[in-house]
């Protein structure tokens, strides 16, 4: 598992692509508006503010345990979703923090999966893990625990600010088609009976020829992908195949036959 700051996928590989046997991507995917997450980041920011407002007496009295939850939150937040893909037996291939330097409209951090199958349920249990275990689980235990409240309740707070993307996501996953699958960040429906393969082609930085692009196979087997030898050129429901993706690399990287 990596874990990186400032830096995003492209920057361990410009450029991934897929073929898929056995299935085929959904295409015009529409996600939800931008807005969800916009207006569920301001309300839960200005819950999370005005509670810090309400108690500054007691946050000022106690300041180094506020601005250490404050550092911690957002690491918790994202090993909260490590944390339900290592419990579903997959593997996290990153962490990446501040992936998006100066954009404040992107995720100030996200967790990516190893290669693997996610159903619809289980993406939309991914994205909502930080807000059961952070901001529903200290809720229910601030309710219990009256020594704990302020704290308790802030975390929650603050963490259901710090969940805007993923509530948006959890809300675009429901306008998805019910036995919809997510394969590297990519949904598609797999066909029932057949086997399904999937065939991966991406490109490390500073490649120069054709041998640089690395092609890796893999067959589906329930929520796993197994690597398996890479023979033949591939070919996907519409006829696309390997060397028509090898064109594409090469024309857009500018690369050598060899």
């Amino acid at each position: 598992m990596k874990v990186t700051f400032r830096k995003n996928e492209s920057h361990d590989y410009p450029r991934v692509s897929y073929l898929l046997e056995g299935g085929e991507w959904l295409k015009d995917i529409k996600p939800a508006p931008k807005t969800v997450s916009l207006v569920w980041g301001i309300v839960w920011s200005v819950a999370a503010v005005s509670w810090a407002i309400f108690h500054a007496g007691v946050f000022k009295n106690q300041f180094p345990l506020f601005a250490l939850l404050a550092l911690l939150l957002l690491p918790l937040h994202e090993l909260s979703h490590a944390l339900f893909l290592w419990l579903t037996g997959r593997r996290v291939y990153a962490i990446r923090f501040f992936p998006f330097p100066g954009k404040w409209h992107m995720p100030g951090a996200y967790v990516k999966a190893d290669m693997t199958v996610l159903t619809r349920t289980e993406s939309v249990l991914l994205s909502a893990f930080p807000l059961l275990l952070l901001t529903l689980l200290p809720t229910v235990v601030a309710l219990l625990c009256p020594a704990l409240r302020l704290w308790l309740l802030w975390i929650a707070f603050a963490n259901a600010a710090d969940s805007c993307f993923d509530a948006r996501d959890i809300l675009g996953y429901f306008f998805l088609p019910k036995n919809a699958c997510c394969i590297g960040g990519v949904w598609c429906m797999l066909h029932t009976g057949k086997t399904v393969t999937l065939r991966r082609l991406r490109i490390k930085p500073g490649a120069t020829c054709i041998p640089d692009v690395e092609r890796t196979d893999f067959r589906v087997e329930g929520k796993h992908l197994i690597e398996i030898p890479a023979v033949g050129d591939g070919r996907d429901a519409n006829g696309y195949g390997i060397p028509e993706l090898l064109h594409e690399f090469k024309q857009q990287f500018q690369l050598s036959d060899a």
